[in-house]
């Protein structure tokens, strides 16, 4: 008479389920690690947005006053009429990142202020991290000034 088939719980686990139970655990902590890794990049990124608005923002103020902005930075903070304090990140590069981001070919060396005026932004470059994503905000010297974004990961990208 085998107990079992007459309704009798097993007194043991096969196998299959206790596989099944290390690898629904596993898949589990896989996804935690990478969710966990996700907001410090979203708060860079965020950070490199706030900067850029407040560069635009600076960019109209000048046409229309007809003076110039400077914007100095040091490493955890950047000040025009007000300061602006990151809350994540800090102005650097990552060692051993080329470039600047158009043209990657030189050691990065970020620039500590940006003047803005009538006619058009300063050159340079300004980089933020937090010692694992690098992002930047370039602009060119011309009367009409773009401001672009970067990320690196392997290498330069436009955002």
């Amino acid at each position: 008479m085998l107990h079992h088939k007459m309704g009798y719980p097993s007194k043991g686990h096969t196998l299959l389920e206790v596989c099944l139970v290390i690898l629904l655990i596993s898949l589990i902590m896989s996804f935690g690690f990478k969710v966990a890794s996700l907001p410090s990049s979203v708060l860079v990124r965020s950070e490199l947005e706030r900067l850029a608005t407040v560069v635009t923002y600076l960019q109209r103020k000048a046409l229309i006053e007809d003076t110039s902005y400077t914007i100095t930075f040091t490493e955890s903070s950047y000040q025009t009429d007000t300061t602006y304090t990151l809350s994540t990140g800090r102005f650097g590069v990552i060692p051993g990142v080329k470039g600047p981001p158009a043209d990657p070919q030189h050691e990065i060396k970020s620039c500590n202020k940006l003047v803005i005026g009538p006619q058009g932004i300063s050159a340079g470059t300004v980089y933020l991290t937090d010692g694992r994503y690098l992002y930047a905000l370039s602009s060119d010297a011309s009367e009409v000034s773009c401001i672009r974004k970067y990320r690196y990961t392997t290498k330069w990208e436009s955002l």
